[in-house]
């Protein structure tokens, strides 16, 4: 009831399941009601599932997880009890039920049930905490509820039924649960037990698979060394085709290699070329006065022979003196014209092959 003004007045009834101590302006709904209609003060019973405890303009609450309200107008919830826990708003108490396997509740309360942690299990409902999983072994997930569902971990393979064993150096397993342990691969090592990785060899090394050590990253074709000290690339005329510490080899007589780093020496040199120094990057043309008409490896270029020519470098063949010319020396590189109303055959290889034209004597 309230009473707006001084006097006489008798007091006035707010309206239905509301209260007030002053006016009608002040009537609220009552516990367990909440006002519905903003336009007028109608207050409607909390629906089941719902509670509100106290007089107010507050809308009716959903009971917490863990309680129930199984009446309309409830001006509280009732909690769950041995160890049961229901869902928010639960209107009954068929909604409390015990934990179910793979999740855990170990006080009082409104909780709700907790999934086990990775690496434990809980293979009842109701109450109980979850299990440890045995040594070396694990759960991929929460919620595990089975002791099956523990798997050997990362670093060990499942040997048996029951027993994990350790990876061995070399080897790894990235994931719970392997039947096996995987090689590192070429070009990395693993040199602890139980790795779940393996680390690469860096700076232009590598290493055989299955590796176990640091020390098997040896430095790669073309690069020469030691893992410890850096692996530096074979310099130009320099060749190296296997794994390892040899140091670099000049590349053979009749081949070169004009690229530092890997790769080996291009074979013989091209006709017209030379090369007689081990290590030579390139092939240096014929001089002049010589030729070389085979790709072989190693060689000089062969001195042409009296009668004959070349007067540029990298020549494949001398060339026959012509007729009314001789050279009388090896290596020449021109030929000398006869004098005085003379002529010689092609190819003359002395002044006596010059002879008196016709006509003169």
């Amino acid at each position: 009831m309230y009473k707006s003004s001084a006097g006489i007045q008798l007091c006035s009834t707010c309206p239905a399941n509301s209260s007030s101590t002053t006016n009608r302006e002040n009537c609220l709904c009552n516990q367990g009601y909440e006002q519905t209609d903003q336009s007028s003060l109608q207050c409607t019973m909390c629906q089941r599932g719902t509670y509100k405890e106290n007089i107010s303009d507050q809308s009716c609450k959903p009971c917490d997880a863990g309680t129930y309200a199984d009446q309309e107008g409830s001006t509280y919830c009732t909690a769950c009890t041995g160890n049961a826990s229901s869902p928010v708003a639960s209107d009954n108490i068929t909604a409390c039920l015990a934990c179910e396997v793979g999740k855990y509740k170990l006080v009082n309360g409104t909780d709700t049930c907790t999934p086990c942690a990775i690496g434990t299990y809980k293979n009842m409902s109701g109450p109980g905490a979850c299990y440890e999983c045995p040594p070396l072994t694990g759960t991929p997930q929460i919620g595990s509820f089975s002791i099956e569902d523990c798997i050997c971990i990362a670093g060990y393979y499942q040997s048996n039924v029951s027993n994990c064993t350790i990876c061995p150096t070399g080897m790894y397993s990235s994931i719970a649960g392997s039947t096996a342990c995987t090689a590192c691969d070429a070009g990395t090592y693993a040199d602890q037990e139980g790795s779940t990785y393996c680390t690469a060899c860096t700076g232009n090394a590598s290493s055989p698979v299955a590796s176990d050590n640091i020390t098997a990253c040896l430095c790669l074709p073309g690069y020469t060394g030691s893992y410890a000290e850096g692996c530096r690339a074979c310099e130009v005329g320099k060749y190296k085709l296997v794994n390892g510490t040899d140091t670099c080899t000049p590349c053979a007589i009749g081949t070169y290699k004009n690229m530092s780093g890997p790769g080996a020496c291009y074979e013989a040199c091209e006709v017209g070329k030379y090369k007689l120094v081990n290590g030579t990057d390139t092939c240096t043309p014929c001089a002049i006065g010589t030729y070389k008409n085979i790709g072989e490896k190693g060689g000089p270029c062969t001195i042409c022979s009296a009668g004959y020519y070349a007067d540029v470098p990298g020549q494949t063949q001398c060339t026959a003196c012509d007729a009314g010319t001789y050279a009388d020396q090896e290596g020449s590189t021109y030929c000398t014209a006869c004098t005085g109303n003379a002529s010689s055959p092609v190819a003359s290889d002395n002044i006596t092959a010059c002879l008196c034209l016709p006509g003169y004597t």
